[in-house]
């Protein structure tokens, strides 16, 4: 298994669209596709598609998560700030 490099470097997320939800994951797992692409087994870019060799990949790990909604977009109504969340 290759080795993993923690980045905190990126900016920050905003929402940036009306019907986007910004949630702070509280808690996160990994499922059986993580394990794959941690395998190596399945290469995938940050489009979803499969990687060409030696093609650099940018993925985060981590499908079932739970949250707190931090931001709202204006579109949204079904949900507001401060409410939980289970993806």
């Amino acid at each position: 298994m290759s080795s993993l490099t923690l980045r905190d470097d990126l900016p920050a997320p905003r929402v940036t669209r009306e019907s986007e939800v910004l949630v702070r994951v509280v808690a996160t797992t990994v499922d059986v596709a993580d394990l794959r692409i941690l395998r190596r087994k399945l290469l995938l870019t940050t489009t979803g598609r499969e990687a060409d060799e030696g093609e650099e990949m940018g993925v985060l790990l981590g499908r079932e998560l739970v949250g707190v909604v931090v931001e709202v977009g204006n579109a949204v109504n079904h949900l507001s700030v401060g409410d939980k969340v289970l993806e």
